[in-house]
Formats: C-alpha cells, structure tokens, sequence
C-alpha cells in the first residue's frame, strides 16, 4: 500500500512526506542467504547504500519491520516534477538537467549498482533555479556489473523533444566513463 501527501513533522515545520507499507510482499536475495525478506528491506538498503556513494535519493525519515511487512517513511521532494514533465517545463533548462541525470547515473554504475528500474517517473527534478534531481523507488536495486539495462530502460521510456537531447544524454554519460580514473569497479558484496 503506498500513500502519498502524508505530513511529517520536524522542527516546528511541516514538509511532504511518503509512505511505503507493504505486508506480506517479499523476494529472496543473495545478500540475505536466500531468506524471505520484505521487499521493503531490500529497497531500504538500496537507498542507504545510494546515499553513501553520493546518489541524490530521498531522505529516509522511519522505517521498521515487523515479520513480513514492513513500513518505510521517505521526505517528499517540494514542487518536483517526473524527469519527462521537468524537460518538457523547462527546455531551456534540459541539457544541464540531463547532463547532470548522466554523471548521477554513472557514479552508480562505477560503484557497481543498477537501479533496476529507472524510468523517467523515477527520476524527480525540483524546481528552478537549481533543478535538483532524486532517484526513488530503489526496491529493484541491485550490486551488478551488467549497466546496460539501467540506460536501455530510462532511454526507452524517455520522451525527448529532439534526437539531439537523446544523443546529448549519451554523449554526457559516455564522457563521464571516460573521464574517470582508471579504477576497477568496487567488489560485489
């Protein structure tokens, strides 16, 4: 069950909230030898992880399990629109916001994470002048070598007004691999 719009408390001010509830919806991962686990559990750990290497996700405010359900609260992004929505809004802003889409994108994949299922209405932008860019729903989110897919999927499903964007956001993500250090991809754990 997924409700949205919730209110969260903190210091005196009042900001978006959302919350995850899930009960009786798990999956099985190796980093869990096999166990049925809340899914989740799974997305929780994504987005901790996520965070840690630097990829914008929302903030998690709660989160608790009990046998097989499992509640997660994540701070809402004030204002921000779906990635397609944002770069139909403001062209005049797509090539920063794909450009920077591209480096969060690749700082994953160097540090050897997929999202699982990035599509346009998983990657949030805020609002102008800054356009902050979040990744949500993390539950598919997995250690994995294999990138391909991540781009595939985002690129498949992503409504650009020109060929040109399309290629820009390629262009930004390759340049990204090459310009960075030559280091091995961190073990899978």
């Amino acid at each position: 069950m997924f409700r949205s719009d919730d209110t969260h408390y903190t210091r005196n001010r009042c900001r978006t909230a959302y919350i995850k509830e899930q009960q009786h919806y798990c999956c099985r991962t190796l980093w869990s030898l096999g166990r049925l686990i809340p899914t989740l559990v799974r997305e929780h750990r994504a987005l901790l992880a996520l965070h840690r290497i630097g990829v914008p996700v929302p903030e998690i405010l709660h989160f608790e399990v009990e046998g097989d359900s499992a509640r997660l609260v994540l701070a809402g992004m004030d204002d921000a629109l779906p990635l397609d929505v944002a770069l139909r809004t403001f062209p005049e802003a797509a090539e920063d916001i794909l450009q920077r889409l591209a480096g969060i994108i690749r700082n994953m994949h160097a540090h050897g994470w997929n999202h699982g299922a990035l599509y346009p209405t998983h990657v949030l932008v805020g609002p102008a002048p800054a356009f902050p860019i979040s990744i949500i729903d993390a539950e598919k989110a997995d250690r994995s070598p294999f990138h391909a897919a991540d781009l595939d999927r985002l690129t498949r499903y992503l409504t650009l007004e020109s060929p040109d964007l399309a290629r820009w956001f390629e262009t930004c993500y390759q340049d990204e691999v090459t310009d960075s250090p030559d280091t091995p991809l961190s073990p899978l754990v």
